[in-house]
This record gives C-alpha cells, sequence and structure tokens, in this order.
C-alpha cells in the first residue's frame, strides 16, 4: 500500500510545498495504528490538517544537534522530502533517523536533483555551466547535489534495510513554455515556468556566498530560462522516491 501511494505523491509533490505535513497527516489518519513523523528544516508555511488519531508528529530538523527529541524506535513510518540543499553529509543524517524508526517500519524518502537533463542530448553551454556552479556551491559546504542517483545502493548497503529498497525515478519535464495555471500544469506532472524561475531563484545566494559574481549569475539564469521556455526544448529535472523496511541494525 504505502508503494503505491508513493508512486501516487511523486507527481502531486511538484506543486505542494507542504505535502510532506499533508501526505503524514493523511496517511495517519488512514492507518489509525501507525505512528508518523514528517522531517522538515521548518514548519512556517505549513498549516496541519486534523489529525484523527493523534499518531501524527513533525520533526523539525537542527543540524546543530543530535537528533534526542524522540526515543528509539519511535515510529512505524518516517517521511523526508526535499532536504538534500540543507543538510550537509545528508546520509549520515538519514542513518540517524533509522535509530528513531522501529523494527518493520519504512523510511520514505523523495528528493529531487537540482540540475537539469535534456531528452535531446547535450544541454546548452549556460544550463551546463549553471549545473556546474551549483555543483561547486554545495560541494563547498559538504552537500553532494548527485546523492539522491546513488542512495539506493547506500540503503540496500546499510544492513538496516530489507533488499530490495523500492525505488521510483521520475522525470519531471520542465514545461516553461507551457500555458496553465501552476497546479494544473503539475497534476499533469509538469513544472511551471514560475516554478522552475523560483527555484533558481532560491539557489542564487548559496551561489553568491561561494564567490559567483552577481552580475553573471542572473545574467546565467536568464539565459537557463530563455532555452527552457523554448517551445522546442526538451528538458527535465529527475525526481527520486525511496520506500525502505527496517529490519534489523547491524551491531
Amino acid at each position: 500500500m504505502w508503494a503505491q501511494e508513493l508512486a501516487s505523491f511523486m507527481i502531486r509533490l511538484v506543486a505542494h510545498a507542504d505535502e510532506t505535513g499533508t501526505w503524514a497527516v493523511e496517511s495517519g489518519n488512514k492507518e489509525p495504528f501507525s505512528d508518523i513523523t514528517g522531517v522538515d528544516c521548518q514548519w512556517t508555511n505549513f498549516s496541519p490538517g486534523i489529525s484523527q488519531h493523534g499518531n501524527v508528529d513533525f520533526m523539525t530538523v537542527d543540524m546543530t544537534q543530535p537528533l534526542t527529541a524522540f526515543p528509539r524506535e519511535t515510529f512505524d513510518v518516517i517521511h523526508v522530502k526535499c532536504m538534500l540543499l540543507e543538510i550537509p553529509n545528508y546520509q549520515s543524517f538519514i542513518e540517524r533517523l533509522a535509530v528513531i524508526l522501529k523494527q518493520n517500519g519504512l523510511m520514505i524518502i523523495v528528493e529531487p536533483e537540482p540540475t537539469f537533463h535534456s531528452a535531446h542530448g547535450e544541454l546548452p553551454k549556460c544550463m551546463r555551466t549553471w549545473d556546474t556552479c551549483v555543483q561547486n556551491a554545495f560541494a563547498n559546504r559538504s552537500i553532494d547535489i548527485s546523492t539522491p542517483s546513488r542512495m539506493l545502493v547506500a540503503l540496500e548497503a546499510s544492513g538496516v534495510y530489507a533488499c530490495p529498497v523500492y525505488v521510483s525515478e521520475v522525470g519531471i519535464p520542465c514545461a516553461g513554455y507551457m500555458t496553465g495555471e501552476c497546479h494544473q500544469l503539475a497534476r499533469a506532472g509538469r513544472m511551471h515556468s514560475t516554478v522552475i524561475a523560483a527555484n533558481m531563484k532560491a539557489i542564487l545566494p548559496r551561489l553568491r556566498g561561494y564567490g559567483y559574481d552577481d552580475n553573471d549569475l542572473k545574467r546565467l539564469q536568464r539565459g537557463c530560462l530563455t532555452e527552457i521556455n523554448n517551445p522546442s526544448s526538451r528538458f527535465y529535472q529527475r525526481l527520486f522516491a525511496f520506500c525502505a523496511h527496517k529490519v534489523t541494525l547491524r551491531s
């Protein structure tokens, strides 16, 4: 059941920034005997729905502190979404979360890659340059943006989860040239141009902090958006989802 829920959920989260909490509440209401937690860096934009059974918690992560808010093996389901660019040493963070997951519990991880791909082959120069800038800036903060594509191997090699780990990879088309309301395009599995531009803008402060020139970055961003908005373009970003069943911890 969780795998089926996860597959449909991946398209929905393109549109909703608060989907982690929404999904946690909905799942907790469907499964009254499960204890569920959603994990995020902050919940200020989330208005939780009603938890009918009182079995849903929300964890705000402070990476300067150990994960001591909950005892060992507290939760049946832990759901982490879109935290790759916020968490240095991401795989270590996932390993720490496994401690508060019950035996036979589910670890659900959903992460997009912030880089672009082209169905036509090589990316234009400006988009390749943007991807390189993003990679370098985040690597300087011990954040490896290629982690989602390698997460399956790490989960299966951990000795904590049953193999095979369920994984789904989706290419989300960058439909920058399409017309229509943002959520309508999201339901069709496409990213609206405003979403693409907002995502790139959100990354700019990290690139400036690394030392890239602000004017150069703005020109680079405009060039990328021009390419994406071309009606003949076929660019996409990859989204990965993992559903791992905890069986035992290595001694």
